[in-house]
């Protein structure tokens, strides 16, 4: 039987390790590159009724996690950009449940956001492999937290968020 707490984090809760480590970033950005393919390759696998069921009493369809990868990925890229290009800059928060619950997404085609991860993954981890070490120590303030995030935990989070999402699909195949 599946715990409650595999259901909400199938590839275990986010841990970050601030040490900068080039062959780690490396293997990161590489995963992240990779993620957009993954996730195609499992979205052929669901049949119409897995990709409308929720993977879990009370989250999201299968549907609502995809369209929330490109919402998310495409936010996370451009507060990579700022970060990098401006100096103490505070990015703008979105209420991620609302946007994985608007009315487009129960018939928006799931290649929509396919399409837009593919392109914002391929740009991001252009930005990220063009990076000194130093520019990983940028930061951002996430406002909602109060809490300066640098460019390295980004790529990390990120990382993280892609399968740990990925994770959640998989549930739906059973």
């Amino acid at each position: 039987m599946t715990s409650p707490k595999s259901l909400h984090y199938p590839i275990g809760a986010f841990e970050y390790q601030n040490a900068f480590h080039a062959e780690e970033v490396s293997d990161k950005i590489k995963q992240l590159e990779r993620f957009p393919h993954d996730l195609q390759l499992l979205v052929e696998k669901l049949n119409t009724e897995q990709i409308n069921h929720p993977y879990r009493t009370g989250g999201w369809t299968g549907r609502q996690v995809v369209h929330h990868l490109a919402d998310s990925h495409m936010h996370a890229y451009l507060r990579t950009k700022f970060a990098l290009l401006e100096k103490e800059t505070e990015i703008k928060p979105y209420n991620e449940k609302e946007w994985a619950e608007g009315k487009e997404i129960s018939s928006l085609p799931l290649s929509a956001s396919l399409g837009i991860l593919e392109g914002v993954h391929q740009r991001w981890c252009a930005v990220f492999s063009a990076m000194t070490q130093e520019e990983f120590s940028h930061t951002y303030l996430h406002p909602e937290y109060q809490t300066k995030v640098t460019l390295h935990e980004v790529l990390y989070h990120y990382t993280w968020h892609s399968y740990h999402h990925l994770g959640h699909l998989r549930l739906l195949l059973g």
